[in-house]
């Protein structure tokens, strides 16, 4: 899918999720991977060629990044809480 249906979402991403470690009395830990495809380029039209990840970066404790595949397996592997 592409970020565009992020934007759906980004009530749960950017303002209930951060905040349920601090709801529970920080005993919960939500780390959170969203993988999507952004950016023009890929003849997708006007409604799938956003990139919005400046605006997911701008929000408290999150971080963006654009990855080459080597990376991502890495960030992907760190992120995952049961391996």
């Amino acid at each position: 899918m592409t970020i565009n249906f992020g934007f759906s979402a980004m009530d749960y991403i950017v303002n209930q999720a951060p905040k349920l470690h601090y709801m529970f009395w920080r005993a919960v830990h939500l780390p959170m991977v969203i993988r999507a495809v952004c950016g023009g380029g890929r003849q997708l039209g006007a409604t799938h060629s956003q990139n919005p990840r400046c605006r997911f970066r701008a929000f408290p404790a999150s971080k963006s990044s654009a990855p080459n595949a080597e990376d991502a397996k890495g960030l992907l592997h760190r992120s995952h809480p049961f391996e």
